[in-house]
């Protein structure tokens, strides 16, 4: 694409609103009591009301986790009474906290499964403003894809980007597998048609995606002995803003494994080369939007032996890359095996990686402490306030329990990639019998965060148990509160790749699912959490 265009599209970007961030349209979080009028004046008269936790007018809830769901409905000015009505059956709203957020309790476990339409009535000095939108209900979430249609259904990511809900994936709906994104409502019911995204003449598989603006970095792979790395730009019906760029470095070949985020002026990226086969590299890319310029591949970690003389050992065949972008930087999270004397074997342990926006790799360290006895099952990155939040199930080698609980531990590390408020394996934000995988990590605007997990504690018997879906709030202290919602329909694999977004309170959610079809046809599934 020519300089210019690319110029004037990242202008545009500069207005727009983080992915995930709510916004103040449908879905957002609404005018507060004293929150605008022209000149910074206080608004008095009641203007508006809506519902605080929609996505194009429509929400979703499953009667097997909730028998009622807290409703949020946002007021702009000053309401006397808010009343929300459902079926013809009106349900007071209050505001508790005085901030123009109106709140009523509405029972769901008898209703049938479909469509509810809800009206929101407000009041104040005789004037009274209407809004609408739909509930849907369901059982027990919804099912997106179907193995026996599109065979398998891989890389579920839901975005949002201003007021609208995206999904990506890729299936084979198609002769050959693609990439696609899918403009959902807050109801996960399809909006526009769905876009291919890649469009190539050979198999596409294992996308990572980051919206922003209308705007899609996506980095991808194709089919190679046996992958091949490629990163693009594109806007929201598929056009090639910015052409295909092939990231593997020559001689090497793509490892499972990416991660794409947007740092406010560009998208910044993860990948995994191998050399002679083996799973031997890290790398980080950044496209700058405004000229298209490529920074890149740098290698931020390189396997090394893993033995007595050279403890650095390689990757694990599937680890998971994750980054986050914080001012004039980004961390890169992954997993690595490190070789301990006293066990006289490798165990696989958490790193942080941090690279400046040119490039420069600033340092890399271990997430929590390298000598220890914790064996890390995975690693992630999110941005948290002006640190970065490192985030990593372990298990303690050296525990008496059978199995050994898995905790979540976080950590945080400022800009320069120094440990910073957190000492050894950090704060234990989750210490439950036996958690595993972990999910997404969101800032929330009625709790400091919201975490969702893969959880296997129903394993009493492992011929009977499985892995069940939790999400819990998060305090400032990084720790999960106990009364997490456990999501007992689903049937999640370490395979299940669970990520969620913010609609207002509410947490949309999607992940791979083995319910139906069993654990090697695995489909997507949505639902959402509710706060």
């Amino acid at each position: 694409m020519a300089t210019t265009a690319l110029a004037v599209l990242a202008c545009s970007l500069s207005d727009t609103m983080p992915v995930g961030a709510g916004g103040a349209g449908p879905g957002g979080s609404g005018g507060a009591v004293a929150s605008g009028g022209s000149g910074g004046q206080p608004i008095v008269k009641l203007e508006s009301v809506a519902f605080a936790q929609a996505i194009d007018g429509a929400m979703f809830a499953s009667r097997s986790v909730y028998a009622e769901v807290p409703i949020h409905l946002a007021v702009t000015g000053i309401a006397e009474k808010v009343t929300l009505v459902s079926g013809g059956t009106e349900f007071a709203a209050s505001d508790a906290d005085g901030d123009g957020t109106w709140t009523a309790a509405l029972p769901i476990a008898a209703l049938p499964d479909g469509a509810l339409e809800l009206l929101v009535k407000a009041d104040g000095d005789g004037i009274n403003v209407q809004s609408s939108a739909a509930l849907v209900v369901g059982e027990a979430g919804i099912r997106f894809t179907d193995f026996d249609k599109v065979g398998y259904g891989g890389s579920p990511l839901l975005h949002r980007d201003g007021d609208k809900l995206y999904v990506t994936w890729h299936d084979r709906s198609l002769p050959l597998a693609e990439v696609y994104l899918q403009r959902l409502d807050g109801a996960f019911r399809p909006v526009e048609d769905r876009v291919k995204l890649v469009g190539s003449d050979v198999e596409t598989l294992h996308s990572r995606i980051a919206i922003h603006g209308g705007v899609l970095g996506i980095l991808y792979q194709q089919l190679g002995v046996p992958y091949k790395n490629y990163f693009k730009v594109t806007d929201l019906a598929g056009k090639e803003l910015v052409a295909p760029i092939a990231l593997d470095p020559a001689g090497t070949n793509g490892a499972p494994g990416g991660a794409v985020a947007f740092d406010g002026t560009g998208f910044v990226f993860s990948w995994r080369s191998r050399d002679g086969g083996l799973p031997s590299h890290i790398h980080w890319g950044r496209v700058v939007l405004e000229t298209g310029k490529f920074t890149g591949p740098i290698t931020v970690a390189t396997a090394g032996a893993g033995d007595a003389v050279d403890p650095i050992g390689p990757f694990q065949s599937f680890t998971s890359l994750s980054i986050a972008p914080l001012a004039d930087r980004s961390a890169v999270s992954f997993v690595r095996d490190l070789y301990l004397p006293l066990l006289e074997t490798t165990i696989p342990k958490a790193q942080l990686a941090i690279i400046g926006t040119d490039g420069e790799l600033l340092s890399e360290e271990y997430a929590g402490t390298k000598t220890d006895f914790l064996f890390h099952w995975d690693s992630r990155v999110y941005p948290h306030g002006d640190t970065f939040l490192s985030v990593y199930p372990a298990v303690d080698l050296n525990s008496d329990l059978i199995p050994p609980w898995t905790v979540f531990h976080g950590k945080t590390a400022d800009a320069a990639g120094l440990t910073a408020g957190t000492k050894g394996a950090g704060v234990k934000m989750v210490n439950a019998v036996d958690d595993r995988g972990f999910g997404f990590y969101l800032p929330h605007p009625k709790h400091h965060a919201v975490m969702g997990w893969l959880d296997h504690r129903t394993y009493v018997d492992i011929s009977t148990g499985r892995i069940e879906l939790y999400v819990a709030p998060v305090g400032a202290d990084l720790v999960a509160s106990n009364s997490a919602t456990v999501f007992e329909h689903a049937k999640l694999s370490t395979l299940s790749q669970l990520t969620g977004v913010l609609a207002g309170t509410n947490v949309p959610m999607v992940w791979r699912d083995a319910r139906i079809n069993g654990y090697d046809k695995l489909e997507l599934w949505f639902d959402t959490a509710w706060y």
